[in-house]
Formats: C-alpha cells, sequence, structure tokens
C-alpha cells in the first residue's frame, strides 16, 4: 500500500479531509507512520534480512546494518558462531581486549540499534577489505625464444596472443607458496615453484566487455586461476556461477533491476539472493574473510508520499492504531489523552500476537 493511500485510510478513521481546517495534517500522520512502522518492526520481529559485513582487521569488529533492530545469528567465513554477552567474551578468549588475532569463536553485540557493532572474538587472523590491498598491474606480457605472449582473459578464462614487448617476470602467489609465471613456445601459460617471496598483484582486461578485470591467482599447487574485480560498486554489471559461467550485463543486457531464485530446494547454492523486496541484489564474497549477520530489521525507509509500505494489508490496520495513539496524543486540537492510551495497547496487544504466532509451528 503507498503512503498516500494509507493516509486516505487513518483519515477516515479520524473523520480528518486534510485540507478544510485540519486537525492533523499529511505531512504531521506521515512523520507518525515511519515513526510506528520502525517501532512495529521491532516489537512483531517480523523482517528477517542478513547481510555480509566486512570486518575491521584491527578491532574485529563490523558495522550493523542501518535497519538494524537485534542480531540472531553471526558467521565467519560460513561457519557458525555463538553469540555470547560482552562480560562472557573472557571466557571465549581472555585476551581479546587485546585484539589477539585467530579464528573467531564467538561474536558479540556491542550497543544498540544501528549505531552497534558486533564484536568477532578473537580478531580474525586475515580479513577481507572490499577489494584488492593494493592496485594491481593491468595487463601482462611475457616472452618465449624472442616471441612476446600477452596475456588477457575471456570470461575469466586466460588466453595468450602474440604481440609486442617489453616482457616481464610475473611471480604468482598462491595461498602459501609462491610461482614463476612463464609461456611455452606455443603460448600455453606454465608456472614453477619460485624461491621468490613477494609476489606481483596481476589484473587482466576482459577481452570479451573491455570493462571487466580479473585478478590472476594461482593454487599452492600451481594451477591458475581468475577472480573477478567487481570495479562498478552499487550495480550488478555480471553474473558468474563458481567462476565458470559468466554473463555479461555491461553493453546489451543494461542493469539487473530484478532477481528470483527458483528451485532452491534442489540446487539450494545457485541462487540469486536479494537485500529487499523490491529486487536489489545481493553480493559478496560470503566464505572469504567476511561475516554473515542474520538480524531482526525494518522496513524500507518510507522517503514520501508515493513510497510503498511493504506489507500485507492484513496488518494495515495494526499500523493505523499506532498511528492513532501518536495523533490523539498530539499537543493540540484533536488531543484525547485517554484514546491515545486505548490505541497504543491495542497497538501494543496486535504487535505481541503477531510475533506469538510467527513463532509458533501451527503443523
Amino acid at each position: 500500500m503507498k503512503v498516500s493511500d494509507f493516509l486516505d485510510v487513518l483519515g477516515n478513521y479520524l473523520q480528518e479531509d486534510y485540507s478544510t481546517s485540519p486537525v492533523w495534517t499529511q505531512a504531521e500522520c506521515f512523520g507518525y507512520l515511519k515513526q510506528v512502522v520502525r517501532v512495529f518492526c521491532d516489537l512483531t520481529g517480523i523482517v528477517d534480512r542478513n547481510e555480509i559485513r566486512l570486518i575491521n582487521g584491527t578491532t574485529g569488529e563490523a558495522d550493523v546494518p542501518k535497519d538494524f533492530n537485534s542480531v540472531y545469528f553471526t558467521q565467519h567465513e560460513l561457519r557458525y558462531l555463538d553469540i555470547v554477552d560482552m562480560n562472557e567474551l573472557d571466557f571465549v578468549s581472555g585476551t581479546w581486549l587485546g585484539g589477539t588475532t585467530g579464528t573467531p569463536k564467538a561474536s558479540s553485540v556491542i550497543g544498540s540499534g544501528d549505531g552497534a557493532v558486533i564484536r568477532y572474538v578473537p580478531v580474525p587472523t586475515s580479513v577481507y577489505d572490499g577489494g584488492p590491498s593494493a592496485s594491481p598491474t593491468a595487463g601482462l606480457t611475457l616472452a618465449v625464444g624472442g616471441v612476446y605472449w600477452v596475456v588477457t582473459c575471456a570470461h575469466g578464462v586466460p588466453i595468450t596472443t602474440v604481440g609486442a614487448g617489453p616482457a616481464t617476470t610475473p611471480v604468482i602467489a598462491g595461498p602459501s607458496t609462491f610461482w614463476d609465471l612463464t609461456v611455452s613456445a606455443t603460448g600455453e601459460l606454465l608456472t614453477a615453484a619460485s624461491t621468490a617471496t613477494t609476489a606481483d598483484s596481476i589484473s587482466l582486461v576482459d577481452a570479451t566487455s573491455g570493462s571487466n578485470d580479473w585478478l590472476l591467482l594461482c593454487t599452492d599447487t600451481g594451477v591458475l586461476y581468475t577472480q573477478s574485480v567487481y570495479t562498478n560498486y552499487g550495480i550488478a554489471v555480471a553474473a558468474a556461477l563458481d567462476f565458470a559461467d559468466y554473463q555479461d550485463f555491461d553493453s546489451e543486457y543494461g542493469v539487473i533491476v530484478d532477481a528470483y531464485a527458483t528451485a532452491s530446494t534442489t540446487s539450494p547454492t545457485n541462487l540469486a539472493r536479494l537485500d529487499s523486496s523490491i529486487g536489489v541484489s545481493l553480493f559478496a564474497r560470503t566464505s572469504s574473510e567476511t561475516g554473515m549477520v542474520w538480524y531482526k530489521g525494518s522496513l524500507d525507509e518510507l522517503s514520501g508520499m508515493y513510497s510503498e509500505v511493504w506489507l500485507n494489508d492484513g496488518f494495515i490496520s495494526v499500523l493505523v492504531h499506532g498511528v492513532m495513539s501518536l495523533a490523539f496524543g498530539h499537543d493540540g486540537d484533536g488531543r484525547d489523552l485517554d484514546k491515545a492510551k486505548l490505541m497504543g495497547t491495542i497497538f501494543t496487544a496486535e504487535c505481541q500476537a503477531i510475533k506469538a504466532g510467527f513463532q509458533t509451528r501451527w503443523a
């Protein structure tokens, strides 16, 4: 239901047309509605959400989403963590205040509302900062027998073509090893164990689109692979599944505005995650040095008369009761504290009933 339609319904209850000697203005009631929506979500716990959060490598803390009310589940690199009170952290890691690093064993919420932080204890040994720590060197040229080979990629798959120099002798890092990268006379990329202690950060331009880059990486057995560098933050420009099936949306397909998950019961890993009911797709490296927060949140912020209240129509009357409570309690004509108290009591009772209903298994 749109805000304008809701205010029309509310006006029928208050016998207010907002135009002829108004007791309550639309702007005033709209402000009440914004307050009541937040309280409704807090009391009912009806909005379940999850988000990937980046963790501070020094403090082990992650900021909570702006609509955060309370947390009920946390993960780190897809591992489940206990949620404990702050005064119990000493039992998890006796030196947690000193910033001792290791594998997180538990998490704790410090603060409240959207000003809270989630503290992972101990501090993760390594954290993902949202992108490469240093700007990678774009492009790569190798040489063998006086022939130069330019390395690019297609849909993330490295390819080599004959080109011009100069050439480099790069070192690619595995998780705990280093590898010299060379090329054969036929253009095949080769790796050999290296004595180097530092590696080069190299990105390859995708030859099929020209707008997406891929980091060139290596496993501890010397197998090369690529990982997409998503530089267009805020919009979805591509889709990748295990870095094998790739679809470019940058040119001919535009921007993703909606996504749906199908057959999730038979293929639970191959689905699109949305962070709201209006189709904003969610992407992050969930298994790489990040935290996942499952929390009770709020509906999308109402910004104007044509904003959408994303609730089933059956809950609209509950919001009406909450807004009427604030309206009758205002300082002006129409003030009626008895009605305000009654409407507030009804609103609270309805929210508690909704919460109890959603916590009950009916079958």
